[in-house]
């Protein structure tokens, strides 16, 4: 088995535990390979090496300890690959972002906690990668309770993606019923947020906590999660030590949501804004995107701790018209006296809807609108995010220059899901998104009329 490339040790596994909104773990969102969570028994080796467990054989924090977890045969394994400095394949994704520039899950935790958790590593290493402490960071789905259904999400994340697959499994391709299927096996015995154990553990914990991370389904649109953050941040005042880090699609954000946020000692509100106008709205399904910049005006009313994030999910659909959401937001920070900064990140359960699938020609022709807006931004030219704003457009210039060729089937494979999402929806991909008739070349496309399509 190769070594880890000198500097990519990752701190993770040491610090931090991933919990799944039907009560299965990862090591972290990141992480690839895992499709059922953590097993109670057996390494990554034996995953990958497709003796992956069935979901009633890995660990559910429904009814397990978070303790067992912690420190079970796979953690301790895992643990001991990072300071052995192994190569893990599951850990990819860090990587390429990395290669592209991009900031990582990886980077960012090995900055944050590497050197104030230096003495955890080295129990680690003493006792064969068991260690005392529990996390320090919590990454809590709650639920994969969702008012969305977004074209590089899953059945398995959003229950609104969940039900509209449900509602027509005559237009299910192959990898539509595949994840429908997913999705059911794991939501058998309910959420997470929905067990007594978990409350009552995850209500202990928090009295200590320092680094709390929300995600969803949507977060704002799950009470059980809205409880628990107005619980810390109105009643036991534990979010006055937190720093927490929370994504939302910022459809529902109300006055209240902004009361619980301000309770909180810091805060990273990431919003998950994939483009300009329609282009959201249509990869967002069914987002508004009068909503959105209206709830983004809200934002201002966070206190001064709180950083505000556009993160946008770099895809095939819109890596080449991704200027125009970042020349609205140019705008708009000027207009509004808001500051934002921003952050990329990269389709992860949908490989399918990878940027190399729109031919590198095709590609290059967004290169000088980048590089436009690097050079005459406010963004990336005078606001104090400046630094980390040119670094994510540098990393989207790379993907859009990635010499990667897409494979015949890779490219069936998109038109086969694009094409059933719009059988279900009654959108047209090309009348928003044309550059990608490229792909679309030499296949069939289904046409509707005007009084077929939705809003």
């Amino acid at each position: 088995m190769k070594k880890n490339e000198p500097g990519r040790f990752c701190i993770v596994p040491f610090v931090q535990l991933n919990t799944r909104g039907q009560g299965n773990l990862r090591v972290c969102c990141t992480i690839t390979g895992l499709p059922y969570g953590i097993p109670r028994t057996g390494t990554i080796d034996e995953v990958n090496a497709k003796k992956s467990p069935a979901t009633r054989e890995t660990f559910d924090l429904r009814v397990d300890p978070i303790s067992e977890v912690w420190n079970s045969e796979f953690m301790r394994d895992f643990r001991m690959k990072m300071i052995n400095g192994e190569y893990v394949s599951n850990c990819e994704k860090c990587f390429y972002l990395e290669d592209r520039g991009i900031n990582s899950k990886r980077v960012n935790r090995n900055l944050l906690f590497g050197e104030s958790h230096a003495h955890v590593v080295a129990e680690a290493q003493a006792t064969g990668g068991k260690i005392s402490t529990l996390p320090a960071w919590w990454e809590i789905r709650f639920s994969t309770k969702c008012n969305l259904s977004c074209r590089m999400c899953t059945a398995s994340l959003s229950t609104k993606r969940l039900s509209e697959l449900q509602a027509h499994p005559e237009h299910l391709n192959a990898e539509l019923k595949g994840e429908l299927e997913m999705a059911q096996r794991l939501l058998v015995g309910g959420h997470l947020g929905d067990s007594a154990l978990f409350r009552q553990q995850i209500d202990e914990v928090m009295k200590d906590a320092r680094y709390l991370e929300m995600r969803g389904g949507e977060v704002f649109a799950d009470p059980e999660a809205v409880g628990f953050l107005a619980k810390l941040a109105l009643e036991t005042k534990h979010a006055q030590q937190i720093r927490l880090d929370l994504t939302t699609n910022l459809t529902t954000l109300t006055d209240h949501h902004l009361d619980i946020l301000n309770g909180f000692k810091r805060g990273t509100i990431k919003c998950s804004i994939d483009g300009f106008a329609e282009e959201n709205d249509y990869i967002r399904y069914p987002s508004k995107w009068s909503v959105i910049v209206k709830n983004l005006s809200r934002l201002k009313h966070l206190h001064k701790g709180w950083t505000k994030v556009i993160q946008p999910t770099i895809s095939v659909y819109q890596i080449c018209t991704l200027h125009r959401l970042f020349w609205f937001l140019d705008e708009f920070v000027k207009s509004n006296g808001l500051e934002l900064s921003l952050s990329l990140t990269s389709v992860r359960d949908t490989p399918h809807l990878d940027p190399h699938l729109l031919p590198l020609a095709v590609r290059q022709k967004a290169v000088p609108e980048v590089n436009k807006f690097l050079s005459r931004s406010y963004l990336c030219n005078h606001s104090p995010h400046r630094e980390m704003n040119r670094k994510m457009l540098c990393g989207l210039l790379r993907s859009l220059e990635d010499p990667r060729l897409a494979t015949e089937s890779e490219r069936r494979e998109f038109v086969s899901y694009t094409q059933a999402l719009d059988q279900i929806r009654g959108q047209s991909t090309l009348a928003v998104f044309p550059q990608l008739a490229a792909i679309f070349e030499g296949t069939p496309l289904r046409v509707f009329s005007e009084t077929q399509k939705t809003n």
